[in-house]
């Protein structure tokens, strides 16, 4: 049997009086003077129980009090804490604790949390979804999500419609488990802080956010790219070695998305400007041309020419030797000839 979940304000006044009443006791150590001054100097627990109670602020306990903080909290609502279900982030001067999307995952497997409705509103440029979820034991809680769509179309609107959703989702799972902390997708519309020196845990839960981010918008970045040296470009730029080591085991994933665009790319053959025409070898262009010329006019039934239209050696070479309008004109007199062919043959029958 699990503990009845406890609002965090309430987890956290229970387990700081923990951590609080470690750091409180005074060993026993021999008289000496040097000694006595860095007990003298010891934080006082009373001033970190205010700190995390009332501020709802962790960052000064030390590494290893943190350590066992996040691991209580953990424990008091039954998450794993190998799964990293909460992240550091300094919000108004304060280190606290916000909710990954692993938290959210977890809480709803835990409590048997299951959406009742979802409904959708607009305010002016901002999509609102209220997000009605139920408990194992029948208990009912709400919440919402809004974003920002102002005048976005398409993909970007579906993506943003999409993300209302989910932090409505969370944002209620949150709620009905009684845990009082901010969610991850709300994390991006909080404004940033001011520039200072920032703890190792902050560097590194800014650092995995961000990545989570890129590997979440990637397959929406494939799907926008209309190009192979698009796509080449956002590899360099985007996916890099540095970035796809990160990823661990979704890495293969990942790889596997942009090979499977980079072959719709090839296979829609719109006029690729991957490759640039050599210009250097005039004389071959021309020959090229003729014998194109020649083909095209030689062709007696549509299939035929089609066929030789797109084989892999006339694609090569026409991405090394022609520009694009030169292209362009090859392909109009192909769609002129084969209207050519189907006259002919409707004139023959």
């Amino acid at each position: 049997m699990r503990d009845e979940p406890q609002p965090i304000g309430k987890l956290a006044g229970g387990i700081v009086n923990r951590i609080a009443a470690d750091s409180g006791r005074v060993k026993q150590f021999p008289q000496r003077e040097d000694q006595m001054n860095q007990l003298a100097q010891a934080p006082n627990p009373g001033d970190i129980m205010e700190s995390v109670i009332v501020k709802g602020d962790v960052g000064k306990l030390s590494p290893e009090e943190r350590s066992r903080y996040y691991l209580e909290v953990c424990k008091s609502v039954g998450l794993n804490p190998l799964t990293q279900p909460f992240s550091y982030i300094t919000l108004n001067g304060k280190l606290t604790l916000y909710a990954t999307r692993g938290c959210t995952d977890q809480l709803r497997s835990i409590h048997k949390v299951s959406v009742e409705d979802l409904t959708e509103t607009e305010r002016g440029d901002v999509f609102i979804v209220t997000a009605k979820v139920k408990n194992g034991e029948g208990r009912t809680d709400m919440a919402k999500g809004a974003v920002t769509i102002g005048t976005l179309k398409g993909d970007a609107l579906a993506n943003m419609i999409m993300k209302a959703e989910t932090k409505a989702k969370r944002r209620a799972t949150l709620s009905i488990c009684g845990l009082g902390v901010l969610d991850e997708s709300e994390i991006e519309t909080t404004p940033p802080e001011p520039r200072g020196r920032r703890t190792r845990e902050e560097i590194q839960a800014h650092a995995k956010h961000k990545r989570d981010e890129t590997r979440d918008r990637i397959p929406t970045d494939l799907a926008q790219i209309t190009s192979l040296r698009e796509l080449e470009r956002y590899k360099q730029e985007v996916l890099t070695p540095e970035f796809m080591q990160t990823l661990g085991t979704a890495q293969f994933a990942v790889e596997e998305m942009v090979a499977s665009r980079e072959e719709e790319l090839k296979a829609e053959d719109p006029v690729d400007d991957s490759i640039e025409p050599d210009s250097t070898d005039a004389a071959a262009k021309s020959q090229f041309v003729r014998d194109c010329y020649d083909s095209i006019s030689a062709a007696t039934s549509k299939p035929e020419l089609l066929t030789w239209w797109n084989s892999k050696d006339q694609k090569d070479a026409r991405k090394r030797l022609l520009t694009d309008s030169e292209r362009q004109s090859l392909m109009s007199r192909v769609f002129d000839r084969c209207e050519e062919i189907v006259k002919s043959i409707v004139a023959a029958g």
